[in-house]
């Protein structure tokens, strides 16, 4: 069943890597901006119209910020006590710890390895974790830690534009609705389609790569976002009876490897953006290794 996860993320990982050479350099950025304003939003919207959805989703929210604030404090006991880096290092490797690639990766990854009836639990994972951590508490942070005051505007901002957001809005409005067959079809073609040109993405942008961090100082907070933290999430949820697919899909979600957001907030806030790329980099690299782990040891529970 894992090759059914890595022979797309190989393939249209690799192709991306090979298209760095030729695209136009704004391609990429196209590219970003039509996944984030419509692929995903309607790959949401045909994922979800398939999905079982119940009243117990909140449950993947609490769990979502619990691994999220779980991998901010275990970085920054780690990065300020244990291995202490310079601070714009340390702040970006905090975040790394924290704020997973739900979306690009851990959509796919949920859809090969977990029944898509319960695909509404990783998207609201994504939307009340990733979404709201990456870019509501992630700039809190970074502001904070440039001096900034402490304000929850941030949080409720990415909370309103947020398209993903509205696309899962507006599949549970339309969810009893009856489509045709052909556009139904046509939804999830284009669901699909979103989901490879994520992977596509993924790998222009590690093409892209002109320079890398240091390994040495990225891997205890992959440790920490890969490991530690889902091995939290699954102890939690295996003791408040959680169990098969839903169990598997927080565990999965809390698994992914860091996010593209860390670089984005690395840039902006002027952070560690080398060791934000290698974070993200390596996170994939390492994944082909705790991506089997994590498949063995829920298929146990």
């Amino acid at each position: 069943m894992l090759f059914q996860v890595y022979l797309p993320l190989l393939l249209w990982g690799f192709a991306g890597f090979l298209l760095v050479k030729i695209l136009p350099p704004r391609w990429p950025e196209y590219l970003a901006s039509f996944l984030f304003w419509v692929g995903i939003p309607l790959a949401i919207l045909s994922f979800i119209r398939r999905a079982e959805l119940s009243s117990s989703l909140w449950v993947a929210g609490f769990v979502a910020w619990g691994a999220l604030l779980s991998g901010f404090v275990l970085a920054s006991l780690w990065y300020r006590k244990v291995m202490p880096l310079p601070e714009k290092g340390t702040q970006t490797l905090i975040l790394s710890a924290g704020i997973g690639n739900t979306g690009f990766i851990g959509f796919p990854i949920l859809l090969a390895l977990v029944d898509v009836k319960y695909f509404g639990w990783a998207v609201v994972y994504d939307l009340l974790g990733t979404a709201l951590g990456g870019y509501g508490l992630g700039p809190v942070l970074s502001g904070y830690w440039q001096g900034q005051s402490l304000n929850g505007q941030n949080l409720v901002r990415s909370l309103v534009r947020n398209p993903v957001l509205l696309s899962f809005a507006f599949a549970l409005l339309t969810v009893n609705v009856s489509l045709p067959t052909t556009l139904e079809a046509a939804l999830q073609i284009a669901g699909f389609a979103a989901i490879d040109g994520s992977l596509l993405l993924l790998g222009i942008r590690l093409g892209q790569v002109k320079r890398w961090g240091s390994l040495l100082d990225v891997v205890p907070a992959l440790l920490i976002k890969m490991l530690l933290v889902p091995l939290g999430v699954l102890a939690f949820l295996h003791f408040f009876g959680f169990s098969g697919p839903i169990l598997s899909t927080l565990v999965l979600q809390s698994a992914m490897p860091p996010a593209f957001a860390t670089l984005v907030l690395a840039e902006t806030y002027d952070q560690d953006r080398l060791l934000a790329v290698t974070a993200i980099a390596a996170g994939m690299g390492f994944l082909v290794i705790t991506l089997p782990l994590w498949h063995y040891v829920l298929n146990l529970t």
